[in-house]
């Protein structure tokens, strides 16, 4: 059997390290479960802020995609009214003279921005690519060039 005194020194002394020793590592697992928790705080906000920052992207794709349409539409109506206004012109300028009208549409700028989305390729565009000068058959060849780059733009 064992003595009772060494029962009690025996206890005293493993009481005393398992004290010291809770003490000791108490706040080592402290820091170490608050390391953790922080370190996943940080991955959350980090993820949180890539996924704010991929919302953001897609948004601007977005506006930017409709900025672009808006221009284009706003293109096709101005080409529209410039060859239009060139038809009006042409045959104001035919009724009033009595002689084919001189009507050029190089330089205006309707046309200048519609020139490099031309078809070169079509010969009735070409003479009006070269010259700039304005015929009767002009209006109807230019509208389909119009409304076959808005079909192209999928503005349709």
């Amino acid at each position: 059997m064992v003595d009772p005194v060494w029962a009690g020194v025996v206890g005293a002394v493993a009481g005393g390290v398992i004290g010291a020793a809770t003490s000791l590592l108490s706040p080592l697992i402290l820091w170490k479960t608050e390391k953790k928790r922080l370190a996943a705080e940080h991955e959350n906000a980090k993820a949180l802020a890539d996924q704010k920052h991929k919302h953001e992207i897609i948004r601007l794709q977005e506006e930017a995609r409709q900025s672009d349409r808006e221009h284009k539409r706003a293109l096709i109506l101005q080409w529209r009214n410039g060859v239009r206004e060139a038809s009006e012109a042409y045959n104001a300028a035919d009724q009033a003279a009595g002689v084919i009208p001189d009507v050029s549409v190089t330089g205006q700028m309707w046309f200048e921005t519609l020139r490099p989305h031309l078809d070169e390729d079509k010969g009735d565009l070409m003479r009006i690519l070269r010259h700039g000068d304005w015929i009767w058959s002009d209006a109807a060849t230019l509208f389909e060039e119009i409304a076959r780059i808005e079909r192209e733009w999928e503005l349709v």
